[in-house]
């Protein structure tokens, strides 16, 4: 198929190619990064979901911190502060649109077994911005794919009247009233019927 001389150059890149890729897979655990509007004007809301469920041993449930660069010169590293297991709480933060999720290839919302998040503020104007995770030895449970996303934030997504990150988590006893409430809902329609 190929030339001895190109085989010979070829098969060595191939193999390091997939040592490469297999070495990324194997240590990478965070495979989703998302943001929301905060509550307040110049505030945005960082996730990260990862595909290991909180309490099982393999780091803590919360680590590290958000650096966002941006426009004029914006740089600021947070500390995650917020952390949710998706089994418990629901698939995603509440107020985490699924648009502004980006996954990693080959994985999507239901690989997302636990989220951690923080609320950036001092935001000024919309553009480009570089998150990058900072995390001095890093557990499996956080690693990401990468430790640097680029993505663009609109005036909206900065302009405030979202949520904070400590809101973004629905309250157990809220969460079984709709569902008793979406029962009797069921059961009076079927009642008419």
């Amino acid at each position: 198929m190929f030339s001895p001389r190109l085989s010979r150059i070829l098969t060595p890149l191939s193999v390091a190619a997939a040592l490469f890729i297999g070495a990324n897979h194997a240590s990478a655990h965070t495979v989703a990064i998302g943001w929301s509007t905060g509550a307040s004007a110049g505030e945005v809301n960082l996730f990260m979901g990862s595909y290991h469920q909180n309490g099982i041993g393999d780091g803590p449930d919360l680590e590290g911190s958000a650096n966002l660069v941006g426009p004029g010169g914006y740089n600021t590293t947070t500390a995650f502060d917020t952390t949710f297991d998706t089994v418990a709480d629901g698939a995603l933060p509440t107020t985490l649109p699924l648009g502004n999720v980006q996954f990693y290839p080959g994985y999507g919302l239901s690989s997302i077994l636990s989220w951690e998040a923080v609320t950036i503020a001092g935001l000024v104007s919309a553009g480009g911005y570089t998150f990058n995770y900072v995390c001095a030895g890093c557990s499996a449970h956080w690693a990401p794919f990468s430790t640097s996303t680029v993505f663009s934030l609109t005036e909206g997504d900065i302009a405030g009247g979202g949520t904070s990150v400590s809101n973004a988590v629905p309250e157990p006893a809220t969460m079984a009233l709709l569902g008793v409430g979406l029962i009797g809902i069921g059961y009076s329609r079927r009642k008419k019927a």
